[in-house]
Order: C-alpha cells, then sequence, then structure tokens
C-alpha cells in the first residue's frame, strides 16, 4: 500500500492550515511501527478508512449514502483492505461496493495523485453488535465524477438509500458542515 505517512505530510504541505485538526492522526503515524497498523480495524487507537466524494456529471449534486450504523447521510466509503494499492483505490473500491457505479474519473487535487482532496478524523461509537469498541476513523477522502449520470443503486448489505443533494443544501447536513466549501470551490474550478 502506499505510504499513509507520505500522503498525510504532501496533503498537510498543501493544507497547513489543518494540522491542528488531524493532530490525533499525526500522533497515531508518529507512534506506528508497523505501517498494517495504520489500516486495521482492530486498532482502537484509531485507523486510516478512505472514502469518495462523488459528483455528478453536470457538477451540480453531490451523492450521500445514508449509514445504517451511524444514523446519518455520509459520502461512500469504509474500511481499507490490505490488497487495497491505495487509499485511493480503496476509496474507488468502496464507492463501487455502496452504490453500483463503476464509470467513476477521478479528480486528483494535487500535484501528487493519490494525495486527497480532504482528510477528516471524526470519532465511532461502540457498535456491540459487531463486536467494535469506540474509535476513531481518519478518513482519506477522493473526489469522483459520477460519468453514469444519476444511475446509482442502494447496496442493501452495505447502505439503506442514495441520496443526490445539492451543492448549496450540503451545509443542512451535519457532517458536510466543514468540507462543502471545498467541494463548491472543486466543482468550480477543477471539473474543466
Amino acid at each position: 500500500m502506499t505510504s499513509i505517512p507520505l500522503l498525510l505530510r504532501l496533503y498537510l504541505d498543501r493544507t497547513p492550515g489543518e494540522a491542528d485538526k488531524l493532530d490525533r492522526l499525526q500522533r497515531l503515524v508518529a507512534h506506528t511501527d508497523d505501517p498494517a497498523q495504520l489500516i486495521d480495524r482492530a486498532n482502537t487507537e484509531g485507523h486510516v478508512t478512505a472514502s469518495g466524494f462523488v459528483v455528478d456529471r453536470a457538477r451540480r449534486t453531490l451523492l450521500l449514502v445514508y449509514h445504517k450504523g451511524l444514523g446519518l447521510y455520509v459520502q461512500p466509503g469504509g474500511h481499507l483492505e490490505r490488497s487495497d494499492a491505495s487509499p485511493l483505490e480503496g476509496a474507488r473500491r468502496e464507492v463501487r461496493e455502496e452504490t453500483g457505479i463503476h464509470a467513476l474519473t477521478y479528480h486528483p487535487v494535487a500535484d501528487a495523485p493519490l494525495v486527497p482532496f480532504d482528510i477528516d478524523t471524526h470519532f465511532i461509537p461502540a457498535n456491540p453488535r459487531k463486536g467494535e469498541g469506540e474509535h476513531w476513523h481518519h478518513d482519506f477522502r477522493y473526489l469522483f465524477v459520477c460519468e453514469d449520470g444519476h444511475d446509482a443503486v442502494t447496496n442493501p448489505a452495505e447502505v439503506d438509500e442514495l441520496r443526490w443533494v445539492p451543492f448549496d443544501a450540503l451545509d443542512r447536513y451535519p457532517t458536510f458542515e466543514s468540507v462543502a466549501v471545498k467541494i463548491r470551490h472543486a466543482a468550480t474550478y477543477l471539473f474543466t
């Protein structure tokens, strides 16, 4: 797998104002000797996940999925697997598994094409049904355009509902308040 510490460093070089927000991830990376621990879902100190912001072909809406366990709308994504060559490939796999969309165009936002569009650290509550204690996700988020229009389909094993949300309505979803500006900016300047 592509070096997560390297991707984090490159991301912070591009967005130095986010260093404080990613302090927990930086400490995890600094104190982990085995890179496999960074994606091990049993690591309750936190582990890296990957997701995709999927924008429609017209660049007006973002695809959200209803996450069963958390009870809220989020972008498609999930845990990385050892077979994923990079967090980017993990994000692409997760989007395909959860939405059925295969015609995805990836839009890198940095000189280094594997650097995420956004990184977010968030708390995950315990899930006794899955035998998981509370832990942290460090989500490497990538930007894709769905070239199939709005032909996403729900995978009931993964999500309950799919929803295309206009960019100007993203602020109504609490999990998107901090990244909505980035998404709108990207839609205006990156997708040309």
